[in-house]
């Protein structure tokens, strides 16, 4: 803002130099590259879309697969800028965005696919994901000239949230959306005409679990804990046909393993030897790592790498083994 022939930062300038929203550190992007890449394929993408998406009911795998915009390798799937930024509010990072097509002859789904680890309470999730939807729709306003064209062209947004760690609602799938009721009439509620947005929870169980849909299955069998690499690789072949390489197996035990992990360098939460959560998380790992040689007959030295996804984290960790076994 200009004034008096002089600059100043505007209160949401200052606002977002001081609090700057949604940071990614090189530790966060790099942890986030496994999911990223595991959400693009499209043998696991067109399971969220055939099984969630109302517009695909009763579709085939295939016939829900030419809706899908794929790259030139014919294996991945085209995806948009997951940085949505915002002159007032900063900018919300996404791990993915894609732009798909709709068979109801509508102008098109934009779908979100986010990974949640366990670091976040109940209350703050869900306000989390009421403004994570909130922004990608507003992002919209981008694609038209004019608020009239937007208004004709909103698309439908969805935004599904893959929670590791979900607690007791594990191995289910939440929906939300919204509903009309009208005053003094005993109906019951029914879908709104406002229903454009859509915010789909997938609560992560483990392989074995009894899935009432295809895709809940899946993310099962994917992020088990228990399962070893040739096992999975052979259940997600013969059922799903997804491709598992063994770097790819180890990526996903980790997130599956130490969602807590994934949230705080989603949050940028990192500060070495000071905060007490950081301190509670590292002897997590810990825990986690001692376990893990002791099942597979292997030192701390050997397995840090393996168990503990950022490097940050894997000397504390071994010091943290140390010190226990010195007392």
């Amino acid at each position: 803002m200009r004034a008096n022939g002089l600059q100043y930062d505007t209160l949401s300038t200052v606002r977002r130099k001081m609090y700057p929203m949604n940071r990614k550190s090189s530790r966060e992007t790099g942890k986030d590259q496994a999911f990223k890449a595991l959400m693009r394929d499209k043998n696991v993408l067109v399971m969220f879309v055939g099984d969630l998406l109302e517009e695909f009911k009763g579709m085939t795998r295939d016939e829900v697969m030419r809706y899908l915009p794929l790259n030139g390798d014919g294996k991945t799937v085209e995806g948009c800028a997951t940085e949505l930024v915002s002159e007032e509010d900063g900018a919300v990072f996404l791990d993915t965005l894609f732009r798909i097509g709709s068979p109801s002859g509508d102008l098109g789904i934009i779908m979100a696919v986010e990974g949640q680890g366990s670091g976040m309470d109940s209350a703050s999730l869900a306000n989390r994901e009421q403004y994570y939807i909130s922004r990608i729709v507003s992002d919209q306003s981008k694609d038209y000239p004019n608020m009239a064209a937007l208004y004709r062209g909103l698309k439908r947004t969805v935004v599904i949230w893959v929670r590791l760690h979900p607690g007791r609602e594990r191995n289910t799938v939440v929906r939300h959306r919204f509903y009309s009721t009208y005053v003094g009439q005993e109906d019951a509620p029914v879908l709104s005409k406002l229903d454009r947005m859509e915010v789909i929870e997938v609560n992560v169980g483990c392989h074995g679990d009894k899935a009432a849909i295809g895709v809940m299955g899946m993310v099962n069998s994917l992020f088990d804990q228990q399962m070893g690499y040739e096992d999975k690789k052979r259940e997600l072949k013969n059922n799903y046909n997804i491709e598992l390489s063994k770097s790819t197996y180890i990526e996903v035990t980790k997130m599956g393993a130490f969602a807590e992990e994934y949230e705080i360098i989603r949050l940028d939460a990192f500060e070495e030897g000071d905060s007490k959560r950081y301190k509670d998380v590292v002897n997590k790992f810990a825990d986690a790592l001692e376990e893990y040689c002791l099942k597979n007959g292997t030192s701390p030295e050997d397995s840090v790498e393996t168990v503990v996804a950022i490097p940050e984290y894997r000397e504390p960790v071994l010091k943290a083994i140390r010190d226990r076994s010195e007392q």
